[in-house]
């Protein structure tokens, strides 16, 4: 279940947060996969248990290691006389499918009276240009929340950690037997959030928007809405997604904190805003170790022969009637092998007189020692100061002469599409072609987002590497040398 928190100034944004006890830990840890309503930069996060701080919290941004998203556009085309409407629908539809990828899967239905599913969601689509210029506003009535439930079924079946059905509608919906409720309790259920994207003909239809709206508050996600030929502001499509992939997952020790743990995450963002969410779970209390039985004469004995952390221990302490024969045997099969020694060291004696003279002829091998002088020069690698870096160093173009991105964030997008954080302008870097962000172990990581130009790490393909101070990363034609902190 999300957990929704508001921040200390008057702002649009929530804090979503679910939390969960991870069992498969050593010792109780809790868990907290959070986002924000609307996109923000993280600055601070702080993580607490029942109002003390959990030390030694990790953090890592979404999307992690195999992590995916699900997103179902779901076109309203009961009206014929919004032919224009629903084409520039499709428009935006159709721009955000070109953005599907191995964490981002994408799908397209439509409705009237009954739904429609054109494309399942999926990482890649073919036919994108034909299925689109199929859809017709052709419908006549409009089944909105009877539809919906069908579009959240359809995710609930998705493989994937976030979810999130668009609905792009003018709002009015003709039901009888299901209603707004019905599909808030189930996207709910589901994990779904619903963004409504309001398309209304005149200012006199607007009022209907309010469905759309109140289905995004109720479920955690994002309202925008349009009148006429108005057109949403700004960079719309690039920042769309970002209502969904953004925040990550928190992981912390609950030590010997158990019961009714009120979790709270606290994040503050650029600008200072703080945000905070509170979760309460019932944690099982770690299990008591029960204390180790005491090791019998024989084990004892092995422990202090080989030592404690042996598994001759383990053998004794297992089979002590043996390893008692064993102990008695070691005297004898000692005495054993000194006679055998002297019989072979006489023998030896003996062959050695009956050979009469020894050619004491002595044959030298020299050893040639050639001394090196220390100085090694690698033509190939130039090393660049880290003048003026951020605080987790930057990347340099190779070959360029424009300034280093400095890297001051745990998590940078990287890519040809103006919504990254770091753009690099060739046609041969994909839209969104890689992340960079700081691992939980502090490790500095880059993984490709399943592009088809790939990259390299030092002349290797890889889809994923960490980073040291020098490394050379190839997107494209695009090189980039990485420089640490």
């Amino acid at each position: 279940m999300l957990i929704a928190g508001t921040g200390s100034a008057s702002r649009a944004a929530e804090l979503m947060m679910n939390c969960s006890e991870d069992r498969l830990a050593e010792s109780p840890t809790v868990s907290c996969d959070f986002r924000f309503t609307e996109p923000q930069q993280l600055e601070e996060l702080t993580l607490s248990a029942n109002g003390q701080t959990i030390a030694g919290s990790t953090f890592t941004p979404y999307p992690g290691d195999g992590e995916k998203s699900a997103w179902l556009y779901l076109i309203d085309r009961s009206n014929p006389r919004r032919a224009a409407t629903v084409r520039r629908n499709v428009n935006i539809a159709g721009r955000q499918l070109q953005t599907a990828s191995g964490s981002r899967l994408i799908g397209l239905a439509t409705f009237a009276n009954e739904l429609d599913l054109l494309l399942e969601p999926a990482s890649r689509h073919v036919n994108i240009e034909q299925t689109l210029n199929s859809v017709q506003a052709d419908g006549a009535a409009t089944e909105l929340f009877a539809n919906s439930l069908k579009a959240i079924e359809i995710l609930e079946k998705v493989s994937a950690d976030r979810k999130a059905l668009v609905i792009m509608s003018d709002g009015k919906a003709e039901d009888t037997a299901y209603s707004r409720q019905d599909v808030v309790d189930a996207a709910r259920a589901a994990g779904v959030i619903i963004i409504g994207l309001g398309f209304a003909e005149s200012n006199s239809e607007t009022p209907a928007l309010q469905e759309l709206r109140r289905l995004a508050e109720e479920t955690g996600g994002h309202f925008d809405a349009v009148v006429g030929d108005q057109a949403f502001a700004g960079d719309f499509a690039a920042r769309l997604p970002r209502h969904l992939e953004n925040g990550g997952k928190i992981r912390g020790p609950l030590g010997d904190i158990s019961g009714e743990v009120t979790t709270t995450l606290e994040a503050v963002v650029a600008g200072g805003t703080r945000y905070a969410a509170s979760q309460t779970l019932e944690v099982e209390a770690a299990p008591t170790p029960e204390p180790p039985k005491p090791l019998s004469t024989i084990a004892r004995f092995f422990a202090a022969t080989f030592g404690e952390d042996s598994s001759m221990v383990d053998w004794a302490e297992a089979n002590q009637l043996l390893a008692w024969v064993v102990v008695a045997l070691i005297p004898l099969l000692l005495l054993v092998a000194v006679v055998l020694w002297l019989r072979q060291r006489n023998a030896a004696s003996n062959d050695e007189l009956d050979d009469g003279d020894i050619d004491e002829t002595e044959t030298p091998s020299t050893i040639r020692t050639d001394a090196l002088d220390g100085n090694f020069e690698d033509g190939n690698t130039r090393v660049v100061a880290a003048a003026g870096s951020g605080a987790f160093g930057y990347f340099e173009i190779v070959g360029s002469e424009d300034r280093p991105f400095h890297i001051g964030t745990h998590s940078v997008s990287i890519g040809r599409h103006s919504d990254n954080d770091f753009v690099l302008t060739n046609d041969s870097v994909h839209r969104h072609h890689a992340h960079f962000h700081i691992s939980p172990n502090g490790a500095p990581t880059i993984t490709d987002l399943d592009t088809a130009n790939g990259m390299l790490i030092n002349g290797v393909q890889v889809g994923r590497a960490d980073l040291v101070s020098g490394d050379l990363i190839e997107l494209g034609e695009v090189r980039l040398r990485y420089i640490g902190e």
